[in-house]
């Protein structure tokens, strides 16, 4: 994100600077509730208007500096889409039924007229995810599609991981019967066994 804004991010390298960040994070953790108590603040409402009214003011005066250079760095965005930036982007591959699956629920592109968009299965896209409202948009040979989401095509990852558990003991069981038979009829035979089969249990 700070890429596409064209920020730069400085981290403090040095003690001097994480000491005047920490001893701001140290009164902010310490003082605040005593000064809320000492100020007799009783509501959200009422700490919002204090914290916003006085407190900001409090902490800037006693831990800003002056800046060496006076000239502001601040760009105006112009028509910058925040939307196009402010969001999580990572790739997903297209799967049957023309969807794609974001942390176990499934959206379907649209068009701008809100009808399905269909793309071939196995399509690499990118997917953003806005971060204040968890829209879902895809972004694919420089167009951009939104999404409608499947209600109720959500897998229970619990139940799936139960089921799995369940067919794994189910096999277990099987082969076991398996074995016991096997060795039976070795026995009756005079054939010494050995299974050829491990299991392990989950």
């Amino acid at each position: 994100m700070l890429d596409e804004l064209g920020i730069e991010l400085i981290y403090a390298g040095s003690p001097e600077a994480k000491g005047k960040i920490e001893n701001k994070n140290k009164v902010v953790q310490n003082s605040l509730l005593n000064d809320i108590k000492r100020f007799n603040i009783k509501s959200y409402d009422e700490l919002n208007k204090w914290f916003n009214d006085y407190y900001i003011d409090y902490l800037n005066h006693k831990f800003s500096y002056p800046p060496k250079e006076e000239d502001s760095e601040f760009i105006p965005l112009g028509n910058t889409d925040l939307t196009k930036i402010m969001c999580i982007k990572g790739n997903r591959t297209i799967l049957s039924g023309n969807m794609i699956s974001i942390n176990n629920e499934y959206y379907i592109p649209i068009d701008k007229d809100g009808n399905d968009f269909i793309f071939y299965k196995g399509t690499t896209v990118e997917v953003w995810k806005d971060v204040f409202n968890d829209t879902v948009r895809i972004f694919k040979n420089n167009k951009l599609y939104n999404t409608r989401k499947i209600e109720g095509h959500r897998i229970d990852m619990e139940k799936k991981m139960k089921k799995i558990i369940n067919e794994q003991k189910q096999l277990e069981i099987l082969i076991r019967e398996r074995d016991e038979r096997l060795k039976s009829r070795a026995k009756r035979s005079g054939v010494h066994f050995n299974s050829c089969f491990l299991y392990s249990t989950i």
